[in-house]
């Protein structure tokens, strides 16, 4: 049997002349456009994509006596489930329908942003990039200058961070919270270090419908003296509105510091806050309070950063030099059945041989640092199964199935829902005209893209490569 180091090498190799069939050009495009679904609002914008430092365009939604850059993320569907009206046009013709006792058939949905990436599968794929946001943001802000820098003679000015600078990017929107820390490299170009895990807000933030008396009237039990209602409006005091956002403050600065505890990042002292919540007074005051020693770094429009980003990713995806991998991704496989510590219901016999199934071959590590390019694979052996001319047949005729998974373990042993693994494709591997032979070599493995990840298997005998690519954000 080969080892780790001539797998791989075998891979390589035989992938030298075959990848521009797992990794083809992308297509050409006069224009790059950017939409940033957020839980709350949302925008977009575009550019043209030839002219890296060409105006980028936002979109402006008008409402009753003011316009903004970004719209309320909902959306309005007439009875049919055609489309009616998006953002503050749904809100107001949803409104008008309820007071005119007519919304009966319509249907009314709001905050659905992480229902969205399914949604992916309707655009097709050579044209669409998911980005992550804090490293948009890091673009938008280090490209366009537009953070202020302290120089050593004292004068403030926007400027790039210097190369080899280190910081935290924490992306504070209206629903989520995502933190990353970046540095810099040359030409401008960005590498991840770290990125925290999970949602720094929690449940700080929750959707609830109740109706105006119950509100008023727990607001009085509660409120005694510290609020009053003036013109059907609630008037608190200050005190009263930061408790509201203590529990989302609280996990910002924990996750914060959690970064922070790692010995390699706890020198780092600047935070590149974006996002719409970032613009908070009263959340810059507490992580400058609660995080002695850093330096908060807000860009001129910090809303608008992660999508202003978004398109200059678009225009250039290369500037993402490194990143870190969120999960462990490998194949779904069959070994041979090891008594002591396989699971019993993992047990298959095939030729008379005992395996167990599902075994995750693990080919990247949460945690690894991916280049784009790099590839990682293994050998694998296809084997017909012999035990009746029936199964023979079927089984020398009937594709191979190769299937992808992740996990966000670092070292999961099989492909179950136990070692928290996602199935995330398959590869539907032909055999030959002539049909299997008993055994055959195949090769498979991953390829590393730009926000996604391209796996394939080769016949080693006949040459021919399968691929299909998914996101790995």
């Amino acid at each position: 049997m080969a080892t780790e180091k001539e797998e791989i090498s075998m891979s390589k190799k035989i992938l030298k002349n075959a990848l521009p069939i797992v990794t083809k050009p992308e297509k050409e495009h006069l224009i790059v456009a950017a939409i940033d679904f957020g839980t709350t609002f949302t925008g977009y914008a575009f550019s043209t994509k030839k002219i890296l430092d060409d105006k980028i365009n936002c979109s402006l939604f008008r409402s009753e006596g003011f316009q903004s850059e970004k719209a309320p993320t909902c959306v309005l569907l007439n009875s049919d489930e055609t489309f009616s009206a998006f953002g503050y046009d749904a809100e107001e013709k949803y409104e008008e329908l309820c007071l005119n006792n007519e919304s009966d058939g319509y249907h009314y949905f709001e905050r659905f942003k992480m229902n969205l990436y399914k949604a992916k599968a309707e655009i097709r794929d050579d044209d669409i990039k998911l980005a992550l946001e804090p490293e948009a943001a890091s673009l938008y802000c280090n490209m366009q200058k537009l953070c202020k820098i302290v120089k050593f003679d004292g004068k403030v000015e926007l400027d790039s961070f210097p190369v080899g600078h280190r910081y935290i990017v924490a992306d504070l929107g209206g629903g989520t919270a995502d933190l990353a820390v970046h540095e810099i490299l040359d030409d401008q170009n960005l590498r991840e270090i770290a990125r925290s895990d999970g949602d720094a807000y929690g449940d700080a933030f929750e959707a609830c419908s109740v109706s105006y008396n119950d509100t008023v009237r727990e607001a009085n039990a509660k409120y005694t003296g510290k609020a009053e209602i003036k013109r059907d409006m609630f008037k608190f005091s200050a005190d009263i509105m930061k408790c509201f956002f203590d529990k989302a403050v609280d996990g910002i600065v924990k996750f914060i510091k959690e970064l922070r505890s790692n010995d390699e990042l706890s020198m780092i002292h600047t935070i590149l806050m974006v996002g719409g919540f970032s613009e908070s007074k009263y959340v810059q005051e507490r992580i400058k309070n609660d995080i002695r020693g850093v330096r908060l770094v807000i860009p001129i429009d910090p809303s608008l950063a992660v999508l202003k980003g978004a398109v200059l990713y678009g225009k250039n995806p290369q500037a993402i030099t490194e990143r870190m991998a969120r999960y462990s991704y490998g194949f779904s496989v069959a070994r041979s059945f090891k008594e002591e510590t396989d699971p019993e219901e993992l047990k298959i016999t095939i030729n008379g041989m005992q395996y167990c199934k599902k075994v995750f071959k693990k080919l990247i590590t949460k945690g690894e640092v991916l280049k784009k390019g790099e590839v990682f694979g293994n050998i694998m052996g296809h084997t017909v199964e012999t035990n009746t001319v029936l199964s023979f047949m079927l089984s020398s005729l009937l594709p191979a199935v190769a299937k992808v998974y992740k996990s966000t373990k670092e070292d999961p042993k099989y492909t179950t829902t136990e070692e928290e693994c996602e199935e995330l494709g398959k590869l539907i591997i032909h055999p030959p005209p002539s049909g299997w032979p008993p055994v055959s070599v195949l090769i498979q493995g991953l390829i590393v893209g730009d926000s996604e990840m391209h796996s394939f298997a080769c016949n080693v005998k006949t040459k021919q490569i399968y691929a299909a690519k998914f996101d790995c954000l």
